[in-house]
C-alpha cells in the first residue's frame, strides 16, 4: 500500500509539472502574439481606453488598459485651447488635424495645433497723440505706418491721415500676404508746414489682428517715440524695435 501511495504521488507530481509546462508554453505563445495578454490561464485580446470608451483593440493596442484612441475618436486641433502667448494655427488644414488622444493637450499637441501669437499676417496697433498743446498734427499732414518683420517681410504703408486727435488713442489695422513675426514699427511723417508738429505717445502697442484685442493677443511694444517736427519740405521716417514682452503693458 505504501508503494502504491508513493507511485500515485509521483504520478500526480508529474501531471502537475506537465500542466505547468503546458500553461507556460501557452503563456509564451500568447505573449508572442501581437495584441494579446495572458491572465488567469487565458489568452485575451488587448483593449485600450479612449476616455470612457473602448479605444483600439488587438494589435493596435500596445498593452491592455492603456490609453489609445482610434483615429476617428481623436479630438481635432480646432477644439484645443492653446497656452498663453500661443494661438491656434489659422489654416483649415492644421485645425482639422487630429490630436494624440480624445482631448487635445499642451503636451504633446501644442506643436501640432498652436503657434506663437506673434506669428500672423494681420496686426492691430494702438498709438496715441499726447495731450499737451502743439502736439496735434495739422489737418493736411500725412502719417503713414508700416510693420516690418523677419526675413524681409512687411506690411504695406498704411495712411492714418493726421493721426489721433490730441490726447486720444487710435487703433489701426495692417495685413500682409504671408505670416511673419514683427520686429520693427516704422512711421513716415510728412508735415504740412513749418509750424506743424505731432507728438506720438512714447509707447505703441502691437496685437495679433486675427484675435480680439486682449492680453491673449498682445505681441509687444515699440517705444521711445519723440516729437515729429514741422518742415518746409520733405518727410521724415523713423523705425523702432518691437519688444516682445510677456506682460500686457
Amino acid at each position: 500500500a505504501a508503494h502504491m501511495q508513493q507511485l500515485q504521488k509521483k504520478i500526480n507530481g508529474l501531471r502537475l509539472e506537465a500542466a505547468r509546462e503546458e500553461q507556460r508554453r501557452a503563456q509564451q505563445k500568447c505573449e508572442a502574439t501581437a495584441g494579446h495578454y495572458f491572465e488567469d490561464g487565458n489568452c485575451l485580446v488587448n483593449r485600450c481606453k479612449c476616455g470612457n470608451r473602448v479605444g483600439e483593440v488587438g494589435k493596435d493596442c500596445p498593452s491592455n488598459g492603456a490609453e489609445k484612441c482610434k483615429e476617428d475618436q481623436k479630438a481635432k486641433c480646432k477644439t484645443m485651447t492653446c497656452p498663453k502667448k500661443f494661438w491656434l494655427k489659422p489654416d483649415a488644414t492644421s485645425q482639422e488635424q487630429r490630436c494624440a488622444s480624445y482631448k487635445c493637450r499642451e503636451d504633446p499637441d501644442q506643436a501640432r495645433c498652436c503657434q506663437k501669437v506673434a506669428l500672423t499676417n494681420t496686426f492691430t496697433i494702438e498709438l496715441w497723440t499726447k495731450g499737451q498743446g502743439g502736439c496735434e498734427a495739422c489737418g493736411r499732414s500725412k502719417i503713414k505706418v508700416k510693420i516690418k518683420g523677419t526675413t524681409r517681410k512687411a506690411t504695406k504703408w498704411v495712411n492714418i491721415g493726421s493721426g489721433p486727435k490730441r490726447g486720444q488713442m487710435g487703433t489701426y489695422h495692417f495685413s500682409s500676404s504671408s505670416q511673419f513675426k514683427p520686429t520693427q514699427i516704422c512711421i513716415k511723417w510728412r508735415p504740412k508746414g513749418l509750424l506743424c508738429n505731432w507728438c506720438p505717445g512714447d509707447t505703441l502697442k502691437v496685437y495679433n489682428g486675427k484675435l480680439r484685442k486682449s492680453p491673449m493677443s498682445y505681441i509687444g511694444v515699440a517705444s521711445g517715440w519723440s516729437k515729429f517736427k514741422g518742415r518746409i519740405n520733405g518727410k521724415e521716417e523713423r523705425c523702432k524695435q518691437v519688444v516682445h514682452t510677456a506682460q500686457w503693458l
